[in-house]
């Protein structure tokens, strides 16, 4: 993608709607796109799907990684069919599948998250894997989703982890936008941060920070408050106005490089970005107390601070240094600054480490 370092840029999705319920509304959003719809579905809604009706259109229950085979192959299989919409109702592979094929075939395409793990549904981009589900590249589409439609009952449904994860992923907003325009870096967009976004940076961590705890303990009863339905729209709403906008860093990098390991792969991003932010914060030498804050927030909502906590608590001194070495060599990283060393990045992560276990060692 074309850097515009000469511009401020975000994208929105065309229509944003939520509620309980919502998934009621999906057809009328269909009709308006010309009624031919090809619905990609994550085979957990297989009953909402029948319940509403939606079975009566062309459509397939897919549990597959978003690499480009998969994608290829989708847009090879209903390329002549003469669909105008497709509607992906799943998660994050799931929505960025559907956003890739539409943007391959020209196609509109409404997106239906029923987990609010991550702001994959806002963004007008696909994080593409490989089919080994190893990160591999980003597809940037020509525009963001024509209609995010969120359900409260099924993101609900997804349970607290999940809601969770998506806490930690927008946690990590407010301190890589501060990041990028500390060091003059752009955008997800390749732009200059929108102050816009900027706001919302702030917006998401202080909304984190006053109903975060609120909204998992009335996910843990399976309880929709208003505390959940305003995380869910940060999650899925605001997070993703602050990370297009304003830009990813360190966090995100270093979630990059943990994931080289096969068994921090078994965790949601949102989980390892949580770590990345604490590291993040280390690497960037943080105030003491806005560090506490962050680790006590983590705490309190049972994201991870630790590396055993992501899988990766047996980890040598030698393979820590391989995943500094590939977060060194991950391009958000240098979003941060161009004077990061490798054993800056180990360091981080190993004091991020150490005080997650120091912190858990004296609550006991």
């Amino acid at each position: 993608m074309e850097s515009h370092m000469d511009l401020r840029i975000s994208y929105f999705p065309g229509k944003f709607i939520q509620g309980n319920h919502a998934v009621k509304e999906l057809d009328q959003f269909i009709q308006l796109f010309g009624g031919r719809p090809y619905l990609l579905v994550t085979p957990s809604m297989k009953r909402v799907v029948e319940e509403y009706g939606y079975d009566r259109y062309d459509h397939e229950f897919m549990r597959r990684p978003c690499c480009w085979k998969v994608i290829d192959e989708l847009v090879e299989r209903i390329r002549d069919q003469d669909y105008t919409v497709i509607v992906g109702i799943g998660g994050g592979k799931i929505v960025d599948i559907a956003k890739a094929a539409a943007d391959k075939l020209d196609l509109k395409v409404i997106l239906v998250p029923t987990v609010a793990a991550s702001s994959a549904a806002f963004s007008a981009c696909s994080v593409i894997y490989t089919e080994d589900n190893i990160e591999e590249s980003v597809y940037y589409e020509k525009h963001s989703p024509d209609v995010l439609l969120l359900d409260n009952s099924l993101i609900m449904g997804a349970g607290t982890r999940h809601l969770v994860a998506g806490m930690g992923d927008a946690l990590a907003v407010y301190f890589e936008a501060k990041g990028c325009v500390r060091s003059g870096a752009e955008n997800s967009l390749h732009a200059k941060q929108t102050f816009c976004a900027l706001a919302m940076c702030d917006y998401c961590l202080d909304t984190l920070l006053q109903y975060g705890l609120e909204a998992k303990t009335a996910c843990d009863k399976k309880t929709i408050t208003p505390a959940v339905e305003r995380i869910i729209e940060l999650n899925l709403l605001s997070a993703g106005i602050a990370f297009e906008g304003g830009g990813l860093a360190a966090a995100h990098a270093i979630h990059n490089g943990l994931t080289i390991l096969p068994k921090v792969r078994q965790y949601l991003h949102g989980e390892v970005v949580a770590f990345g932010v604490l590291s993040e914060l280390h690497l960037t030498h943080a105030d003491p107390e806005e560090t506490d804050r962050i680790y006590t927030f983590c705490e309190k909502i049972g994201l991870p601070t630790t590396l055993a906590q992501i899988g990766a608590g047996d980890m040598t001194p030698e393979v820590l240094k391989e995943v500094a070495q590939a977060v060194y060599h991950d391009p958000y990283l240098h979003h941060e600054g161009s004077d990061i060393t490798v054993e800056d990045i180990y360091d981080a992560m190993s004091a991020a480490d150490a005080m997650g276990r120091d912190r858990k060692a004296v609550a006991k």
